[in-house]
């Protein structure tokens, strides 16, 4: 399977790669990961807090970006 995301920068034209960064930037409006490096961790830590120190792991099941593989847990459960 070929991954179509892939492209070799040095291969195409300035204005197609201006285009390719515009679209990125615009998609980081909507895609939360891009904003994950600064992102305020504030509930997490909170939740922290809250959850029993008997706890000493927890699991985040996920598939890429989406919360199907969460889904499909808490429906398996």
């Amino acid at each position: 399977m070929q991954n179509r995301l892939y492209f070799n920068i040095e291969h195409i034209t300035k204005r197609d790669r201006e285009w390719v960064f515009k679209e990125i930037e615009k998609e980081k409006e909507v895609i939360g990961y891009y904003s994950l490096p600064t992102q305020d961790i504030k509930e997490v830590i909170e939740l922290e807090e809250k959850v029993s120190k008997e706890i000493k792991d927890i699991v985040v099941i996920g598939i890429g970006g989406s919360s199907l593989g969460s889904r499909a847990v808490y429906e398996f459960i």
